[in-house]
Parts: C-alpha cells; sequence; structure tokens
C-alpha cells in the first residue's frame, strides 16, 4: 500500500484537510501471510504485492469531499487498512531484518490507532483536532515510509 502525498480534501471554504494522504500514509506503512522464514528477497515481493493489492482497495474507496464525509471514510477505509496490517505482521522476515520489520509494522501500527481519534473529531466537527491527528499520524507515516524503504521495500512505503 503506498503513501499518497497530502492533498486537499474539502474544496470549499478554508478547510484544507490532508486525509487521504496522510491515511494512505499510514496504511502504505503496512501490508503478507507466512509461517516458515522468508528470504529477504521473497519478503520484499509478497510484501510488496500485498501492499499493491490493499493499497488499490483503497483506492478503490470514494474519497472524502467534506468534513463531515472524513468518517465515513475512516469507517470505509479502517478494516481495509487493518487486515493489511495483520497480513504483513504475519510475514516471517529473515533473522537479520526480524528487528527493523517489526520496527516497521509497530509504525504502521501506531498509525492506525490514530483513527479512533480522527473519527472522534470528525464526528464533532472539530476542524482543529482534525489537522492535530493528521500531522501526527503523517509524522508516523514518514517514519514508516522510511523504514520501508530501508527494508527495500518498492510498493510498501513508496510514495
Amino acid at each position: 500500500m503506498r503513501p499518497r502525498l497530502i492533498r486537499p480534501v474539502a474544496r470549499h471554504g478554508a478547510c484544507s484537510l490532508a486525509i487521504v494522504g496522510t491515511l494512505t500514509l499510514v496504511l502504505a506503512a503496512g501490508c503478507g501471510g507466512g509461517g516458515d522464514r522468508l528470504t529477504r528477497d521473497e519478503l520484499i515481493e509478497e510484501a510488496d504485492a500485498t501492499c499493491a493489492e490493499f493499497d488499490q482497495q483503497i483506492e478503490d474507496v470514494q474519497e472524502p469531499e467534506s468534513l463531515e464525509d472524513i468518517e465515513r471514510y475512516v469507517q470505509e477505509i479502517r478494516p481495509i487498512v487493518e487486515e493489511g496490517t495483520d497480513e504483513l505482521d504475519a510475514l516471517e522476515p529473515p533473522e537479520e531484518l526480524e528487528d527493523s520489520y517489526d520496527d516497521w509494522i509497530e509504525a504502521t501500527r501506531s498509525g492506525v490507532d490514530r483513527f479512533d481519534e480522527l473519527e472522534e473529531a470528525a464526528a464533532s466537527g472539530d476542524e482543529q483536532r482534525i489537522q492535530e491527528v493528521l500531522q501526527g499520524a503523517g509524522e508516523g507515516g514518514e517514519e514508516a515510509n522510511r523504514l520501508a524503504q530501508e527494508l527495500g521495500f518498492q510498493e510498501c512505503g513508496d510514495d
């Protein structure tokens, strides 16, 4: 699942939210199923294939058109992101990459945890809080992307 750069969500008024980009940044950081340890090349191939699959599912969800639409968007993409992250977490990286891989999964999951905060802020119409949550999620997504790139992924963590 590739992250997208931040782009405006609401095209009216002063509200220029970074929802789609930031949320997919969170998603993009994490996406496979395993049992046996994979080689580095197998890990990259499986993770990138999974990220590409889940990225497409996210792209198929209609992007939010307004502040009021953010809550719906989060509710629709949350299960996609959680499933993708769970599949990635199930992969068994080679021992030499295990710590870095675990750090990447942890960074991805911390971004997923921000969905509740974003959903609450959207439900209350708190635009300032939405911006704060997105900023925090964006920073976490950038870290997850950096880790993904260090691991050698092309689809996961790719801007």
